[in-house]
């Protein structure tokens, strides 16, 4: 059994254990996406190794915490890498799974993150005979591993349905994006906001009360309004965030050369033109799965930093 025919195996019954055995169209859309990137770019290596390590080889009384960008990914998901379900709190596959080679990050209790390393590269000792690349495997799956204080900590208690708003207030507390936390506020409580006047951006932007604050939005502008695939959308979101941390103008406008010049009848010059002014004169966005991962843990753990 080729190491592909392995993960599509153990993908598909987490798959359908997480989303039923009629899952929806999105959620399947999203896992043949994913799958297709996974395999094509011959990354399927790094998603069987974590499963193994983090399902079959970690003591059962040992709780991990996904963070970062693999909880926008159905297959994380559906590998038991997160408890964060994406297709449910909007996240996009494409903020995880991309051309990049994919960087697991996970928080490990504190009391327990060296018996963990320690276990977890004797796996990947044992697992190069197999024809895996455990230097590589290291570095992306236990490269941006930490320990975790919190994690010593457990609690549940029960998720509401709608956390848009507190999601949204975690993200604003971040020093890039805190500049908007009191509108946020203000609008919360009632105060009306001027609509661009643009239906797609309007509509993208109805979650977080008129204002652009995740990274995930810039993708899904530049998707709906360019017509673009959602790899491309994250690559111009990184080019975009580029111009803003380092002045690095010049890609961007090429890319935009591109995108106005591949414009089809869906979409005028003048809409294209607003779309494009809003998500590159927002100096910083967050990353929306992030923030999800990070409210969730608070119901879950004792994390005083929510």
């Amino acid at each position: 059994m080729t190491h592909q025919e392995i993960l599509k195996g153990i993908a598909s019954a987490g798959f359908h254990k997480c989303y039923g055995e009629k899952p929806g169209k999105e959620a399947t859309l999203r896992y043949l996406w994913e799958m297709k990137h996974i395999t094509e770019d011959g990354f399927q290596d790094y998603y069987i190794m974590a499963y193994w390590i983090f399902n079959f080889y970690k003591p059962e009384d040992l709780d991990i915490w996904a963070f970062g960008a693999m909880n926008s990914s159905v297959i994380c998901y559906s590998l038991g890498l997160t408890k964060v379900d994406p297709v449910k709190y909007g996240l996009l596959s494409a903020r995880f799974v991309n051309i990049k080679r994919p960087q697991f990050q996970f928080d490990i209790p504190k009391s327990r993150y060296d018996e963990f390393m320690k276990r977890a590269d004797e796996i990947l000792q044992s697992n190069i005979a197999a024809g895996f690349d455990a230097p590589g495997i290291r570095a992306s799956l236990l490269g941006q591993a930490s320990s975790f204080a919190c994690l010593d900590r457990k609690r549940e208690r029960t998720v509401p349905n709608n956390i848009d708003d507190e999601v949204a207030l975690y993200t604003l507390k971040t020093p890039n994006t805190m500049d908007m936390y009191d509108t946020y506020v203000r609008r919360m409580n009632g105060e009306t906001w001027e609509p661009t006047g643009v239906a797609g951006i309007d509509e993208i932007l109805a979650p977080t009360r008129g204002l652009l604050i995740y990274q995930e939005q810039v993708m899904e502008i530049l998707s709906h309004y360019f017509h673009v695939s959602d790899v491309s959308a994250n690559l111009v979101r990184v080019i975009i965030c580029r111009m803003f941390t380092k002045g690095e103008e010049e890609p961007l406008e090429e890319y935009k050369t591109k995108l106005f010049a591949s414009l089809n009848d869906e979409t005028s010059v003048e809409e294209a033109e607003k779309a494009w002014e809003l998500i590159t004169t927002t100096p910083h966005t967050y990353m929306k799965a992030h923030s999800v991962s990070r409210v969730l843990l608070g119901y879950h753990y004792e994390f005083s930093a929510i």
